[in-house]
């Protein structure tokens, strides 16, 4: 079975695409595109990074996203297994350790209905401090209308009546 890197390559080169032009399209650095297509997904950046890269050349090359980020995780799974048998001590003893199960992937929708999005979060309290900054000034602003002009002479400066002089 082809490795995953050995599969974005053919796929780009069926599609006659050069790395070039997906790093010019895609913003990817060479560097990581090379590794990927050798397969040496130790050099890449990690976590969901890695899935962008994936999805990102995936989608300029019109190949299937999905299903090369699936390759991607199980090549990653299989490594990361791979890792710990040969760190585990019960292995190398000769003792069989018993297998994790691993989770079954969640999906999107599920997610998302978990969780509302960020910039929705954000923007409604954005408007909460703007509604609630809009009536603190409504309220300061008819304080200062009612309230009688203050004088030098004290609160309220009292204005001349009519038979009054002044000095």
């Amino acid at each position: 079975m082809a490795c995953f890197g050995e599969l974005l390559r053919r796929e780009r080169e069926l599609r006659e695409i050069s790395l070039s032009e997906v790093v010019a399209a895609t913003k990817i650095n060479l560097r990581l595109l090379e590794a990927i297509e050798r397969n040496d997904l130790d050099a890449l950046p990690g976590g969901l990074y890695n899935r962008g890269i994936v999805r990102a050349y995936c989608e300029f090359i019109g190949a299937d996203a999905d299903a090369m980020i699936n390759a991607y995780l199980l090549e990653e799974q299989e490594r990361t297994h791979d890792r710990g048998a040969r760190s585990d001590p019960a292995l190398l003893r000769g003792r069989r350790a018993a297998p994790a199960a691993p989770a079954p992937p969640e999906p999107a929708a599920a997610r998302a209905a978990g969780r509302r999005p960020r910039g929705r979060t954000l923007l409604a309290l954005a408007l909460i401090l703007l509604v609630l900054a809009a009536l603190a000034s409504l309220v300061t602003f008819r304080r200062g209308r009612g309230a009688p002009p203050r004088g030098p002479d004290g609160p309220a400066a009292r204005a001349p009546a009519h038979g009054d002089r002044c000095v």
